[in-house]
């Protein structure tokens, strides 16, 4: 296949974009696209290979999947063999059984199953898996198993055969990836089926060079091509937050993408741009890079104690280019284009390479023998605490019906009920522990992510307008004429507290508020205040039935999730804790919420809990009211919002005496 410069420096962009935004620099929220034109160059590549191969000669597989491991495996190995004594000496031994399981994920090639397991790729302990990155590679390697098998067996019958099974694969993986945004994003993020497409985007504009059609008007290849750059700079400047992201997110990029392949071509600008020495350069070591630059920067977030500097971020980014260089130049290029290494010796070094990071990876995993057993026992008891709490209590986001779940004096007919999000959930031990000594007892009605509010509808729980009518309904049927209500109030309202999804929807009436619209701005406040009558509306509601209403206070979020940052700055000589959040800053996010709360409190039509005194104090050291996150020796919080069992005894504190002692 004809090399082409400039796909180099189409490459350079794509991994300057990831680099910039795994640094976390300004400007480069949305640099996480470069992954997806990374697949529209594979599926470039490979379709030309293919073509090119197959025209010539007949196609052989053996010598193509030959071909493709010279060309990843060198390098991959290198890296995954480099980071395991990093691992050792910067991880603590939670950190490093994970490090092990992905040393296997990624030595098989099934690294995206393991993430899209364990976590999200915009989740905070993302940041800190050294080999979270591999999951692209693995998506491209089953690409590579597959591709070929389909588009010979196609080709081989005919041209419109192939491009009517390649267009069928397109709309099919496009439309699973529309739907799986919707419903399973995580899922759609990390899979080959909701990825195809962008290779698919590749392979056609490959198919289009090699085709009698190929545009060869210099005016239309300046415009598509400039339309092209300008879909990718469109992306790069719109995607603000890599967590509030519309369906149609890498249609830009992609096309772009597909639109530069298909019409740089010579005498157009882009062409000549992107033939820029130093950018060719930069594409030449881009795999290297990409490679190299994400464990380099996890091992520096382990080593730093508090946020990375930008200046010490640019020399990470220079070492990681240094690194890229040097296994380019020693590994990549021998491995690949040395005949004097067999295909059989090569073929033996990959495998004994591949087995014995596999076996390395199942001893820290399974046998942590690096690790201190007290600190690993201590870290997982933390974590295991809450399992106490009756998890069956929670509802499924998928699901609407309300579950008979009686908490309290479980032998009493409930004359309170419990509705809420996680958040009424993580209290609700401790609150059916002052139910019980009272002997009283209570119906729980949790479901994740869902809030008191009628007619909602977020896309990552599109049954909860459903539940709450049936919780209303459940409780009204049942008599009960006192609630409790207890939710993430500010995650709804406030599209700063929006995460952990790509996406969250809110409607009211006939409109939808997306936290991935790129005009949210103009619709934030009306969006806000929507929110916040929407829980005026349901408080009111529930007055109206004669129902006692008690609201617990917005529960304050902490900077990071506190259980994965003092793992990562603790050692096993002890625990470190992590700096208290802001309560100034609580108290600007629950603005809104906090001016609603207190005007029907002062109305005298509901009653305030939760125990904010206590959870955030003065403190002497800031010389300001600060919000804990530990308290003697304790852990209060499970991730950034959650309280632990702890946690919760000290928000509930009064709440038994507001309940049951009232003047």
């Amino acid at each position: 296949m004809k090399y082409r410069p400039e796909i180099d420096g189409l490459r350079a962009i794509a991994v300057i974009l990831v680099v910039f935004f795994h640094a976390g620099f300004k400007g480069f929220e949305g640099g996480f696209v470069g992954v997806d034109i990374f697949f529209v160059i594979s599926g470039y590549l490979i379709t030309g290979i293919i073509l090119e191969k197959s025209t010539k000669e007949r196609f052989n597989f053996l010598d193509f999947y030959q071909r493709r491991m010279q060309r990843l495996m060198p390098a991959i190995l290198l890296v995954m063999l480099v980071s395991v004594p990093f691992a050792i000496f910067c991880l603590n031994p939670i950190y490093l059984k994970d490090f092990g399981q992905s040393l296997i994920g990624s030595s098989t090639f099934t690294s995206n199953i393991l993430f899209f397991l364990e976590s999200g790729y915009f989740d905070y302990t993302a940041e800190l898996k050294p080999l979270l990155h591999t999951w692209s590679l693995a998506v491209e390697v089953h690409f590579y198993l597959l591709f070929p098998l389909i588009f010979l067996k196609t080709w081989n019958i005919g041209v419109r055969s192939n491009i009517a099974t390649l267009s069928f694969l397109f709309f099919i993986s496009l439309g699973l990836h529309f739907w799986g945004m919707e419903h399973y994003p995580y899922a759609t993020f990390y899979f080959l089926p909701t990825r195809l497409w962008e290779f698919l985007l590749g392979a056609f504009a490959s198919v289009y060079l090699g085709s009698n059609l190929s545009v060869s008007r210099p005016k239309v290849n300046q415009f598509l091509s400039l339309l092209g750059f300008a879909l990718i700079f469109y992306s790069i400047v719109t995607f603000k937050t890599n967590l509030q992201l519309s369906n149609s997110y890498p249609i830009a990029p992609t096309l772009g993408a597909a639109l530069i392949i298909s019409f740089a071509k010579p005498g157009v600008l882009i062409h000549k741009i992107l033939r820029f020495s130093p950018l060719v350069a930069l594409g030449l070591i881009s795999y290297s890079l990409y490679l190299f630059h994400y464990p380099v920067i996890t091992f520096a977030r382990y080593l730093v104690i508090g946020k990375i500097s930008t200046g010490l971020m640019l020399l990470l980014c220079l070492l990681s280019i240094v690194l890229a260089i040097a296994s380019w130049r020693w590994i990549e290029q021998p491995f690949r284009y040395n005949r004097s290494i067999s295909k059989a010796r090569f073929n033996q070094i990959t495998i004994i390479g591949l087995f014995t990071l596999m076996v390395v990876g199942f001893t820290m995993h399974h046998k942590n023998r690096f690790a201190d057993s007290y600190w690993i026992n201590f870290m997982s008891e933390v974590k295991e605490r809450p399992t106490s709490n009756k998890w069956y209590c929670l509802v499924d986001g998928q699901y609407n019906e309300t579950q008979p779940c009686i908490r309290g004096e479980e032998t009493e007919i409930p004359e309170y009920a419990l509705i809420g999000d996680s958040h009424a959930f993580s209290i609700s031990h401790e609150l059916s522990s002052i139910f019980e000594k009272r002997k009283v007892s209570f119906v729980q009605y949790t479901k994740e992510s869902c809030p008191a509010i009628f007619n909602i509808h977020r896309s990552v729980n599109n049954s909860c307008a459903e539940y709450i009518q049936n919780v209303v309904k459940d409780i009204t049927d049942k008599g009960i004429k006192n609630v409790i209500l207890a939710s993430y109030w500010s995650y709804y309202s406030n599209t700063n507290q929006i995460v952990g999804a790509y996406k969250s929807h809110v409607r009211f009436g006939g409109e939808m508020f997306s936290a991935g619209d790129t005009k949210l701005s103009e619709k934030e406040s009306f969006r806000e205040n929507s929110v916040i009558m929407g829980y005026q509306e349901f408080i009111e509601y529930l007055i109206g039935q004669n129902i006692n209403v008690y609201t617990f206070l917005p529960i304050p979020s902490q900077n990071v999730p506190i259980l994965d940052e003092a793992m990562r700055l603790s050692t096993s000589s002890g625990i470190v804790f992590p700096q208290p959040s802001d309560y100034e800053t609580h108290l600007a996010l629950n603005k809104k919420v906090l001016e609603l709360f207190e005007t029907l409190s002062k109305a005298n039509k509901m009653t305030l809990l939760g125990n904010l005194d206590v959870l955030c104090p003065y403190s002497e050291q800031y010389s300001k009211r600060a919000c804990i996150n530990n308290y003697n020796g304790e852990f209060l919080y499970l991730d950034n919002n959650h309280l632990t069992e702890e946690g919760a005894k000290l928000f509930l504190k009064g709440t038994e005496r507001i309940l049951f002692e009232k003047p």
